[in-house]
């Protein structure tokens, strides 16, 4: 469709700017964008009722000559228009309320066609609020909305669904079959699928219920195929380059278990499948490219710092990257800790570091043995001597063509990826197919699951009351909010105003600190080291706590207003208590006002599983939002679902691998149409092997 974005959709009749700006704000700027947008619901106007036949409240196509028109003003802000429409067998009446522009449109004699529901009122009459209509002109209804399965799309309050049907109506009729097919035909022969503008015209006015599905099935495998392609190429690209590996002496693999020797605890069996596999990695002919994941407090950073020393110890230097200059500051100070004495020269760069140049001559030097900090480190300016591995946390925060980036500093680095969200192993399949996949499924011994209990408003107080009881018994306690400053006639509650309420009038008689996102991070640090030392009871914050804060004696945290949190969210911020052995509880006030966000937070409150919690997270709120398709450099999933259509998940990554190995032949032209459409969701970086 590359040619269809440069289309506006301005050439529409109809279309002009006030209109246009209405439909930018639901992502329709071209006509690709408009056959991209499919309807959420269709409803079958195919039969006509005849009035005679309507008993009860039902919807229902009636046709019919109107018979009168009558115009009312009950008071001087209130209106209704009523027009009588007869269909022979009986009549009924189409009413609009305070639309008094209507009028004009309705003359005695005029044949026109309603739709709506239909209430029966109790005298007996048959009414239809807020019908749709449609003029009839030479005996036809010119208009897309009637006489057959008709699409209903996601709208404004200003876009209604008469607009936007009208003008997919004029898109599909004049462009629908202008988009060049790109998958192979050996492939849609084998999967019997309707071709590209057929699929489009079907799944805007389909023909029949059963074209519809047709053409679902046709755009779900095309979605889904795209995605597995991008996989594929990543790993082929991933396995096909060879990487020069020094001889691993007996002092580097001493170096590594020296390490875990002098721990204060001894590894779990997960981790240490997880450190032997990839130990086998660093020493394959190919670049490891690993995910390691697991539940909040697995002990993944464990697993990363088994892996940096063992690449330290054969010459090469090592870097880690966070997504924050927070987080990077905590990895630094916990992984200092960790190394002790042992002789690892580390450096930390973020953006707010001073001194950059000395910094980045001691990284391309070689003086520098791990660099730890942000995507600063992936650079131009950045140059490294000779970098071994690159360690990436929270891999979700950055976009795979950044992770491809890496394999451009230095020889091929190894990759190791850490996530704390725990990922079901079809959406692995999906979004880390490229990389190979180490699971920490077991805590550390000792480890309580988290006590957590949801609460209303009206019970704050209370809630505050178990705080105190827990700070006193030794402990330290988050209150979390979701904004930093209090907004006008905004229900969400703000940090600064809860501390200063809980400093002043609830707990007077505790150090209550402040920590927030738009601190300076120098002082962001500070509030931390303070929290850590016991300086402080309770720390007020917002989300900037929710990966990366390590505070062993913190043993409650209270989340404000957690009907705006996502699962996986709240339960990263659960996962910042009870890490010392020590029972943590966590508490929820909130005011859930749908039935998502109550079945969001029952589900938050049963269990305190990492896995479920993705799980339930991602049927909730589904992939492209829980993971960002867009920032992650992946085409956008938008009418597909990995877990109702996972079977046609596994065919479209059968072949997209097949053609990627070679299996599928392609003729120069198919190849080149596949080549453009991947272009298009993966930019420039074609090289990896397809082209």
């Amino acid at each position: 469709m590359t040619d269809l974005q440069n289309i506006s959709i301005g050439v529409v009749k109809g279309i002009g700017p006030a209109r246009k700006e209405l439909f930018a704000r639901l992502g329709i700027h071209n006509v690709a964008d408009a056959l991209r947008y499919f309807p959420r619901a269709y409803s079958d106007r195919r039969r006509v009722t005849q009035v005679v036949e309507i008993e009860g409240e039902t919807s229902a196509l009636i046709v019919g000559s109107v018979t009168s028109v009558t115009f009312r003003k009950p008071s001087w802000r209130n209106s209704v228009l009523t027009i009588n429409v007869s269909d022979g067998t009986g009549d009924i009446d189409a009413l609009w309320f305070n639309q008094p522009y209507l009028r004009s449109k309705f003359r005695k004699g005029q044949r026109l066609a309603l739709f709506g529901n239909i209430n029966i009122t109790q005298t007996g009459r048959r009414q239809m609020p807020n019908p749709e209509v449609d003029f009839f002109s030479g005996g036809k209804s010119p208009s897309p909305h009637l006489f057959r399965i008709v699409p209903i799309y996601p709208a404004t309050e200003d876009l209604s669904q008469h607009i936007i049907r009208k003008m997919m109506d004029s898109i599909v009729e004049q462009f629908a079959d202008r988009p060049a097919e790109y998958l192979p035909s050996a492939t849609c022969d084998r999967f019997q699928l309707l071709s590209l503008p057929q699929a489009l015209r079907n799944i805007h006015f389909p023909k029949s219920w059963p074209m519809l599905e047709e053409a679902r099935r046709r755009l779900i495998f095309q979605e889904f195929f795209l995605l597995q392609m991008g996989t594929a190429l990543r790993r082929k690209f991933v396995n096909t380059t060879k990487k020069a590996r020094p001889r691993v002496s007996s002092r580097a693999s001493e170096r590594a278990e020296r390490f875990l020797s002098r721990l204060p605890f001894s590894p779990t069996s997960a981790q240490r499948r997880a450190i032997e596999e990839i130990r086998r990695d660093l020493s394959c002919a190919r670049p490891m490219n690993r995910l390691v994941h697991g539940d909040v407090g697995c002990g993944k950073t464990i697993v990363a710092v088994w892996a940096i020393l063992r690449t330290i110890a054969t010459g090469y230097q090592a870097s880690l990257m966070a997504p924050t200059e927070l987080l990077a500051r905590q990895h630094y100070a916990e992984i200092s800790n960790l190394l002790g004495d042992d002789d690892c020269r580390t450096l930390l760069l973020v953006g707010s570091a001073v001194s950059k140049k000395s910094l980045y001559r001691d990284i391309a030097d070689g003086r520098t043995d791990l660099v730890i900090g942000t995507q600063a480190i992936i650079q131009e300016k950045v140059q490294f001597k000779r970098l071994g591995l690159v360690v990436i946390d929270e891999q979700h925060r950055f976009g795979v063509l950044q992770r491809l980036r890496l394999f451009e500093k230095g020889d091929h680095p190894d990759v190791l990826v850490l996530s704390a969200t725990p990922i079901p192993r079809t959406l692995c399949q999906t979004l880390y197919g490229d990389m190979d996949i180490s699971v920490i499924d077991e805590m550390p011994p000792g480890r309580l699951p988290v006590q957590t209990k949801c609460l209303p408003f009206c019970e704050l107080g209370d809630a505050y009351e178990r705080l105190r009881t827990i700070v006193r018994s030794g402990n330290r306690a988050y209150v979390v909010c979701p904004t930093i400053e209090e907004k006008e006639d905004s229900e969400k509650i703000s940090a600064v105003e809860t501390h200063r309420n809980l400093a002043r009038d609830v707990f007077p008689d505790m150090r209550v600190g402040l920590l927030h996102g738009a601190m300076d991070p120098r002082e962001k640090e500070e509030i931390i080291r303070e929290f850590r030392r016991g300086l402080l009871d309770i720390l007020v914050t917002t989300t900037v706590i929710e990966i990366g804060i390590d505070i062993p004696d913190a043993g409650a945290i209270l989340i404000t207003n957690g009907e705006c949190f996502g699962l996986a969210q709240l339960h990263q911020m659960r996962g910042r208590v009870g890490r010392g052995g020590q029972q943590g509880y966590c508490f929820v006030i909130a005011h859930p006002k749908t039935d998502v966000a109550k079945e969001r937070l029952g589900i938050f409150e049963r269990t305190s599983d990492g896995f479920e919690i993705a799980r339930e997270d991602l049927k909730l709120r589904g992939v492209g939002e829980f993971f960002g398709t867009r920032q992650h450099g992946l085409p956008e999933v938008g009418i597909g679902n990995i877990f109702e259509n996972r079977d046609m998940m596994r065919l479209a990554r059968e072949e997209a691998f097949s053609i990627v190995n070679g299996d599928v032949p392609l003729t120069p032209e198919q190849r080149e149409a596949l080549t453009r459409e991947l272009a298009k969701s993966y930019g420039d970086r074609l090289r990896l092997g397809f082209v």
